[in-house]
């Protein structure tokens, strides 16, 4: 019985200890994990950079030498001068001469960038900016992106390199530029329907209202002559009237800014003489509405029916 006590007890001290070296594997492995990620972590991050466009430049800088891209593509027809340690696959110039080419509104953002990273207030940055080439007297702009971090640190923990990508983003700038340009055009055209619909009432009522006072003189007179005026003055509003109304029904064309216009042969002469017997009918009693010829003859190619209308509306609003 003490046989089996005694060997019941040591069953459990190896079982326990056991159970604290396997907690103590546990430990160490997290442990070396956690080191490993702390020293893995700061590469990953600059590689990020690096990696995070594929069609971008990848390059690096020396905060003591000139910049150096690791590919030449993106600057190949910017006409940036390569030093004489320039390779094939390294294109490599001057700091002075990058900022040099910049445009003036980002100079002085992106050297202040440059020196946060430099002196190390920055880790990090992502800016965009504008490139100025000229070629045989004229000027090209090219936006770019660049993604900067600070690669290395001295034994003080001051900034030594910089790495980062380079991408040429004038495409996507020029369509970002195109959409903004369509949505104004968008905005503007509803703002001119707007316009027009409120304006639409005015306009309807000029030649509505000549229709029906002329209908109602029709009735009253005998004079074939005054008849024969009536009519032709009904006849020309009755034109002019169902033009407004398929500019109305039209809006897709005001939209679209295509509204239809029916050049033809007009006498103005004819066409003045109609707006007069329209208007005057219409004016205060001591108003005086009297069209003089200035010649004998006078064509022009015009919309009757719109010129007709702005004249009308003139007259009209003139004598309100």
């Amino acid at each position: 019985m003490q046989y089996k006590r005694i060997l019941n007890n040591l069953v459990m001290r190896l079982f326990l200890s056991w159970k604290h070296i396997i907690s103590l594997c546990f430990v160490l492995l997290h442990l070396s994990l956690s080191i490993a990620h702390a020293t893995v972590v700061p590469k990953q991050h600059r590689l990020l950079i690096i990696n995070s466009y594929n069609e971008g430049a990848p390059w690096s800088q020396t905060l003591i030498t000139p910049i150096m891209l690791q590919t030449s593509s993106i600057l190949a027809h910017m006409n940036f001068t390569k030093e004489k340690e320039s390779t094939p696959q390294a294109h490599i110039i001057k700091a002075s001469e990058y900022f040099q080419k910049m445009h003036p509104e980002d100079v002085e953002r992106m050297q202040q960038i440059h020196k946060n990273l430099a002196s190390g207030k920055l880790q990090h940055a992502k800016e965009e900016f504008r490139i100025i080439t000229e070629v045989e007297g004229r000027k090209f702009t090219d936006w770019l992106e660049t993604n900067a971090v600070v690669d290395q640190y001295d034994e003080q923990g001051n900034p030594i390199s910089l790495v980062g990508s380079l991408l040429l983003i004038t495409e996507r700038k020029r369509q970002e530029k195109a959409l903004v340009t369509a949505r104004e055009k968008a905005l503007e055209s509803e703002r001119l329907k707007s316009a027009f619909l409120a304006n639409m009432s005015h306009e309807i009522r000029t030649p509505l209202n000549a229709i029906i006072g002329f209908s109602s003189l029709l009735t009253t007179t005998e004079d074939e002559h005054e008849r024969e005026e009536f009519i032709s003055i009904i006849e020309n509003n009755n034109q002019l009237l169902l033009q407004l109304i398929s500019d109305i029904l039209d809006l897709s064309k005001i939209e679209a800014n295509t509204l239809d216009f029916n050049y033809q042969n007009v006498n103005l002469n004819g066409l003045a003489r109609d707006v007069e017997r329209t208007v005057r009918r219409r004016l205060q009693p001591n108003v005086v509405l009297k069209f003089i010829p200035g010649v004998t003859e006078c064509h022009v190619q015009t919309e009757r029916n719109r010129l007709s209308q702005v004249l009308i509306n003139l007259l009209v609003n003139a004598t309100i």
